[in-house]
């Protein structure tokens, strides 16, 4: 469910003008993308926030922003913030980094 701005003065929404990279296990969106999300691996439509959890230690971590047009679809994932623009895909690059060997 989106988040509803309150009616008795709602001041903007204070953060990044742009999608930035995370920093420990916190995610840094712009305000714009922020305000659409709708929770994490949803099968609702909406965007969402898709997360992993690596089951040996039990920690999560995100992965992606992807959207859903009905329950029924698949997810698409984004590659940019279709509001910035900036590339996101960095979350699922650092997914790809740790099976290396």
């Amino acid at each position: 469910m989106p988040r509803a701005a309150s009616s008795e003065g709602s001041k903007p929404k204070k953060g990044p003008a742009k999608c930035r990279p995370p920093v420990g296990l916190k995610t840094r969106f712009c305000v714009a993308l922020d305000a659409v999300i709708i929770g994490h691996n949803e099968r609702r439509p909406g965007i969402y926030i898709l997360q992993l959890m690596k089951f040996s230690t039990g920690k999560e971590r995100v992965v992606g922003v992807a959207a859903r047009r009905s329950a029924k679809d698949r997810p698409v994932m984004f590659n940019r913030c279709p509001f910035c623009g900036e590339e996101i895909l960095w979350l699922a690059v650092k997914a790809k980094k740790g099976k290396r060997s």
